[in-house]
């Protein structure tokens, strides 16, 4: 007997009982319209002289909330989950991971006090390792002779041979041994400060590691995947490099040092040989898929080939981003020595940031619509933000898109019209009215002026035809497999309902959830009476697909979106990856017309973002979706990006040598250096802002 049935037991057939009793016949029978269930059963079996109490009513609602909850629990097990991507995750500075920098004042690499805080860390990776939970045997001190003696040589070649500080050079062989190795990724995976020292010892010693040159876009160091001393053995994520997230990346985020080697010894026509101790050390074949890794050029977003580490291997630290490009069959590769080894061959690119240091003075340089917010309903959010994403909210919606539209819900805009849910639904599933009624609207121009007549499919087919011609006409927009390039009908509907008035509640939900986290954030995401779960992933769903097939020509052509008001002081303080970022919990509207945004202008200052995009990079999205033939307001050239796309300060090529390069582009965003007319025909100051824009 569950705990709920008890209480039932317990208090008999009382007000509270029954009205549990009623939601629970509702549930059971899966009722066409449960409330109309439930009023009814209520009238059968209440007595009409029965009063609730507040105490019997407090009772009823903790055990509704029970039944809730179940209902959740079981909904959730009915609907199949998307695989998560850990794309942005590599943006997580060490210290947002595992806290902050131990290193203290004025330490350098080879400061005894810093030597013993990480080498004390690697006595307690060494007792993980080896499922010991006490000191060794043999004792510290002699356990530790050994492992210099073993150790010594590539200490001595590291810093005599290959110029390494005496100090890095000890912490990166110690600290990149199998024994540490695999304990520091498990802490790091689990943003466990146990091994914090150890962590920011290994990535302090490969900061003066130069970057290998260019590859040129071919493989230029492996490592074998499964098996001893293989990347799985490290960190379990690499088992899904091939399997795709929900919108098309392969890769992931690893928690583990990888190692690749360039050397020969490690290669036959069978496959990759692994270094293995039997008396003294032998080579032995593997039988795994071999990762090779593609060294490209450092550029703003970070670096994107492994650091030498020695003439003959190269290293990723923790948290680099691995993307597979591509799978070449067994025997149409050839390995270091010429042979071609009977093994697939798994292509990945990298990318990823070094920490900065804590001791850097990173301090600051002394009607509206959608593509225009006021500053006190555009919050920006930071970097973090955009990491964590929605992914914990959409994978598993509660209701139904048409579920979320049919709630009694009204709203007013900032022109004082007032809608609501019901009647933005019931326009997007009719056809688009003949009359002039349908100019009625809170976007620019007339509301599907051009659109009289259409039916959601008269849409949905306009949007695929669009899809297929320019999958016809362009190799690079066929990046979506085939069946699922094509827009559903209620992806359709989520587009209309968004580019109506039907954005602002929208936005709002979504802006509160990006302030919550935990119980609470997932409370809100699973009301039934405040969820938009389902309309934001048929959304972002859309915008996929719209943004995949985006002409060559269309790619980098700038976009522009407003916010009145001026942006805070603190805006230009570098995180603690040295970006300088805003991210939106909402869906970001912008517009290819410049004069669409400064339409909207008021006041005595606004600030205009100007975007530009480019192609998919393997960091992320660079381009959201032109939406414009699905429209409300096809006037408005509307270009969508999906919530928590993240805006970066564009870092300009002529500040690439400065000391603090992003010091002119804040002096010259930081004045007002633009002016125009808005819609009203008044003057507007405006401060124009170069970004980036990313999406996962």
């Amino acid at each position: 007997m569950s705990a709920l049935e008890a209480y039932f037991k317990a208090i008999g057939p009382s007000v509270e009982s029954v009205l549990s009793e009623a939601v629970e016949d509702a549930f059971h029978v899966q009722a066409e319209d449960p409330l109309r269930r439930i009023a009814s059963y209520i009238t059968r079996h209440v007595p009409a002289e029965t009063k609730p109490t507040i105490a019997s009513l407090r009772r009823f609602l903790c055990a509704q909330d029970e039944a809730s909850q179940e209902a959740k629990r079981c909904l959730s097990k009915l609907q199949e989950a998307g695989h998560a991507t850990s794309r942005a995750c590599y943006l997580k500075a060490l210290s947002e991971i595992i806290g902050s920098d131990p290193r203290p004042p004025g330490w350098n690499e080879d400061s005894t006090r810093w030597r013993a805080c990480w080498r004390d860390d690697w006595r307690r990776m060494y007792l993980e390792y080896q499922g010991l939970e006490a000191e060794p045997e043999m004792g510290w001190e002699a356990l530790e002779a050994v492992q210099r003696s073993k150790l010594g040589h590539s200490v001595t070649d590291r810093h005599e041979n290959e110029g390494w500080v005496l100090g890095a050079a000890e912490a990166y062989t110690w600290l990149s041994s199998v024994e540490a190795r695999n304990p520091m990724a498990r802490a790091l995976r689990e943003g466990s400060t146990e091994y914090a020292a150890a962590t920011y010892a290994l990535c302090s010693a490969l900061e003066g590691r130069p970057p290998c040159p260019s590859s040129d876009g071919q493989p230029c160091a492996f490592r074998n995947l499964l098996g001893q001393g293989g990347l799985i053995e490290s960190d379990a994520a690499w088992e899904r490099l091939e399997t795709p997230d929900r919108y098309g990346f392969r890769g992931l985020t690893s928690s583990a040092l990888v190692r690749p080697t360039k050397e020969a010894r490690y290669f036959d026509e069978r496959g990759f040989l692994a270094q293995v101790a039997r008396v003294g050390f032998v080579n032995e074949f593997i039988d795994s898929d071999v990762v090779g890794f593609v060294n490209a050029d450092t550029d703003e977003h970070g670096y994107h080939a492994g650091l030498q580490v020695s003439s003959n291997s190269i290293a990723f630290p923790p948290n680099t981003l691995f993307r597979l490009k591509e799978v070449v069959p067994p025997g149409a590769w050839e390995a270091p020595g010429g042979v071609r080894p009977r093994q697939r061959l798994l292509v990945v690119t990298c990318t990823f940031r070094l920490p900065m240091s804590s001791f850097e003075d990173d301090s600051v340089v002394n009607g509206t619509s959608k593509v225009c917010d006021a500053p006190t309903s555009l919050s920006y959010g930071a970097r973090e933000m955009y990491v964590r994403g929605l992914s914990d909210v959409l994978d598993k919606p509660l209701l139904s898109l048409e579920e979320e539209w049919a709630r009694p819900m009204t709203w007013t805009d900032r022109s004082n019209r007032t809608y609501n849910l019901k009647d933005e639904w019931a326009y997007v599933v009719a056809p688009v009215p003949m009359s002039a009624g349908a100019a009625v609207g809170s976007g620019f121009g007339v509301r599907d002026g051009a659109h009289a007549g259409y039916t959601p499919e008269d849409f949905m087919n306009l949007a695929n035809e669009h899809v297929q011609a320019q999958r016809a006409a362009h190799p690079q927009c066929c990046g979506l497999p085939a069946e699922g390039a094509l827009l559903t009908l209620d992806e359709v509907l989520a587009v209309r309902l968004y580019t109506g008035p039907g954005h602002q509640p929208l936005n709002d939900f979504l802006r509160q959830l990006g302030k919550l986290s935990g119980v609470v954030r997932d409370g809100v995401a699973t009301h039934p009476g405040l969820t938009f779960t389902a309309t934001t992933a048929l959304l972002c769903s859309a915008i996929r697909k719209l943004a995949a097939v985006t002409s060559p020509s269309e790619l980098e052509e700038p976009l522009y979106r407003a916010v009145r008001g001026e942006l805070p002081r603190a805006f230009w303080v570098e995180d603690a990856q040295g970006m300088i970022c805003a991210v939106d919990a909402g869906f970001m509207s912008t517009s290819k017309n410049r004069e669409t945004p400064i339409h909207y202008m008021g006041g005595a200052t606004n600030v205009l973002w100007e975007l530009f995009p480019s192609g998919e990079s393997d960091m992320a999205f660079h381009r959201g979706a032109s939406v414009e033939m699905l429209s409300q307001f096809a006037g408005e050239e509307e270009v969508l990006f999906p919530p928590c796309s993240m805006l970066v300060v564009h870092r300009r090529e002529a500040d690439a040598d400065a000391e603090r390069p992003l010091a002119r582009e804040r002096r010259r965003s930081r004045g007002v250096s633009d002016r125009a007319s808005n819609r009203h025909g008044d003057t507007v100051d405006f401060v124009p802002i170069r970004v980036r824009p990313f999406f996962v």
